[in-house]
């Protein structure tokens, strides 16, 4: 439970920041813009700290250490083979660069750090002045593991996010070049390149209601769509590769439970559907709301398989970070604003707080804690806890 404290605080203190922005916005004394934004400043400044002096925390460290360690340094990169890495070439360039100016890993996870939050804080600010609300939904649905544990794929969604008004500009050219640059990080980004011609568009809202309405009941349901359709190809396929689709949707057959996480997803298709027309009007666009559909579309009909559930459903994420505030927006009554607020608030707190009770959340600081926190210590306690429930 105590692995959980420092993440609580991280969001607690983001939000004191929210409510102090969102107060100066609408006060009418001196200084009031640059107190705002020195509360942007202050987050900014906690979340780098936070997160680019983090130690050896979570899961994919592990990886990143051991590609960091055998990578050849930048003279050598361009004559090495690199292919044993199995990495995307633009992230292996990265490693190599920073290892060369400074050979230390930790160096390196600061450098993708400050890459990361100078391209989210590009992205916020397209659409609110209050950044530190938006990190607190950040924070809330995946962010951490963008922050900690998906560092190729973190690089590669934050810079589609910079894509996006190519979207709306309608300039193909650039979007693609901008999106294969992503994919150059991670593979993933690929997915991103017919969206182009999908997120632009106005959706018909009956249309998408139908599509929601399918989809939670498959997840409630659990009905095997995917597993079916997937077998079924599988048998036209040679039986080597029948059997490997087989073994791995055997491996990955976990499904999403249940509870909170599925509350609130129908809560989000609800809402969006409800309001769509003003949130549309809000923005003057069509991406972010399309986004979010998106999410709650593949999310709900993956839920038969967790794991890609949550990596396929991740690449629109960040829809949510921008449509939780402007719903609050929607809302006419001051009551029934004041009641999603808290609802959000609430589960912000609940779901980071689930999140992050496990042992291998396990946060520290390298600017202040120096005991056990080495690379061999942190390690041990990796194979001791990596595959503990909780």
């Amino acid at each position: 439970m105590a692995n959980a404290y420092p993440y609580l605080l991280l969001l607690v203190a983001f939000g004191f920041l929210a409510v102090a922005n969102q107060y100066f916005a609408g006060a009418s004394i001196a200084g009031a813009k640059g107190k705002r934004s020195a509360t942007c400043i202050v987050a900014l400044l906690l979340f780098v700290f936070f997160f680019g002096f983090r130690g050896f925390v979570a899961y994919d460290w592990t990886a990143y250490t051991e590609t960091f360690a055998n990578l050849p340094d930048l003279p050598s990169f361009f004559h090495a083979d690199n292919s044993r890495f199995k990495t995307e070439p633009g992230f292996l360039l990265l490693v190599a660069t920073c290892k060369t100016l400074v050979p230390n890993y930790l160096f390196f996870q600061m450098v993708c750090t400050l890459i990361n939050t100078t391209l989210l804080t590009l992205f916020i600010r397209r659409y609110t002045q209050n950044l530190p609300a938006v990190l607190v939904l950040y924070i809330t649905m995946s962010g951490l593991d963008f922050s900690i544990d998906l560092m190729r794929n973190s690089l590669s969604i934050f810079i589609f996010l910079n894509a996006i008004p190519l979207i709306e500009k309608r300039r193909l050219v650039p979007y693609l070049l901008v999106c294969l640059l992503a994919a150059t990080f991670h593979t993933s980004a690929l997915a991103y390149l017919p969206m182009y011609f999908v997120l632009g568009r106005r959706w018909n809202k009956k249309l998408m209601a139908v599509v929601l309405l399918a989809v939670n009941i498959v997840c409630v349901f659990r009905l095997p769509i995917v597993k079916t359709l997937a077998t079924m190809a599988a048998g036209l396929l040679s039986p080597t590769a029948a059997q490997y689709i087989d073994t791995y949707i055997s491996y990955q057959a976990q499904g999403s439970s249940i509870g909170i996480g599925y509350a609130e997803k129908l809560f989000t298709g609800v809402m969006l559907l409800c309001y769509i027309d003003k949130l549309r009007a809000l923005r003057g666009t069509n991406v972010l709301v399309n986004s979010l559909f998106l999410y709650l579309a593949v999310n709900l009909s993956l839920s038969e398989f967790r794991t890609i559930s949550v990596r396929c459903s991740n690449l629109f994420v960040f829809a949510y970070w921008i449509v939780w505030l402007d719903l609050a927006k929607c809302l006419y009554y001051k009551s029934n604003k004041i009641l999603y607020v808290v609802f959000i608030s609430l589960y912000c707190l609940l779901k980071t707080y689930s999140g992050c009770s496990g042992s291998m959340s396990q946060y520290y600081n390298v600017l202040l804690e120096n005991s056990d926190g080495g690379h061999n210590a942190r390690f041990i306690y990796f194979r001791q806890h990596q595959n503990d429930k909780n």
